[in-house]
């Protein structure tokens, strides 16, 4: 991560404002958490952007997370993790039931891992089905769940 530019706090609200209309979310509500969504033309590409706004003691923080919907998924061994948790995680997907959870905080790779192990495991013989919230990409042959409440 690096610093791109600083918005003075003046100005703060009314970018939070602009945020939240172009992710279709409601701008009144400043002291309730909202995920929401956007997407932008560079270069003749759509570029998705996923909104997260979470109220402050001192007014609200948006985390903006740009996903390339054209880019592949990364696979297992590009994750970066060590030889033998790599190992563990693929001992664990090639097991013919269990589950695997994946939590951390917004931006931590959990849909990334998950992408990457549904790479591992995907083949036209099998029905796979993932439980996301929000569902970051859509991939042929696998099935979502998601609450209800997610936007869309």
């Amino acid at each position: 991560m690096a610093e791109a530019t600083t918005i003075p706090s003046r100005q703060a609200a009314k970018v939070i404002s602009r945020i939240k209309i172009l992710s279709e979310l409601d701008i009144s509500k400043r002291r309730l958490p909202q995920d929401g969504r956007t997407s932008i033309a560079i270069d003749g590409r759509r570029i998705d952007i996923r909104v997260t706004i979470v109220p402050l003691v001192a007014g609200e923080s948006a985390v903006l997370r740009v996903l390339d919907p054209g880019a592949r998924p990364l696979s297992l061994g590009e994750l970066g993790m060590g030889d033998r948790d790599r190992a563990r995680v693929e001992q664990a997907l090639h097991r013919s039931h269990g589950a695997i959870l994946a939590t951390g905080p917004t931006g931590s790779g959990k849909s990334t891992s998950l992408y990457a192990s549904v790479g591992v495991v995907s083949t036209p013989e099998k029905t796979l089905m993932t439980i996301e919230d929000p569902v970051e990409y859509r991939l042929p042959d696998v099935s979502r769940c998601r609450s209800s409440s997610a936007p869309d």
